[in-house]
């Protein structure tokens, strides 16, 4: 009878452990995919930005509306590379 417990037990457990590692990964792969959509904005935004510049350079109008942009740019490029990084991250713990 105290086998029969514990086995039942055990079985509990390792259901619970499975459950919880399914909430896990679902918190991950939401994390991940808010991430690579914050990525995505962010890739946008360099578009419009490139797009800006390469209009101003067309022009040849130098200004220092053009380096705000590139400076604006650069935090662009440092966010991207942070949000994916943090994406890369949760996906290889999402792996394990």
């Amino acid at each position: 009878m105290a086998k029969g417990t514990l086995a039942d037990l055990v079985e509990t457990l390792n259901a619970e452990k499975a459950a919880a590692n399914q909430t896990a990964f679902q918190d991950i792969n939401d994390d991940a995919q808010v991430l690579l959509e914050y990525a995505q904005g962010m890739t946008d935004y360099l578009s419009r930005i490139n797009d800006n510049q390469h209009a101003i350079n067309r022009d040849l109008v130098k200004s220092d509306y053009l380096g705000g942009e590139i400076s604006k740019s650069e935090v662009a490029i440092t966010m991207l590379d942070k949000y994916l990084n943090k994406a890369v991250v949760l996906l290889e713990k999402a792996q394990r």
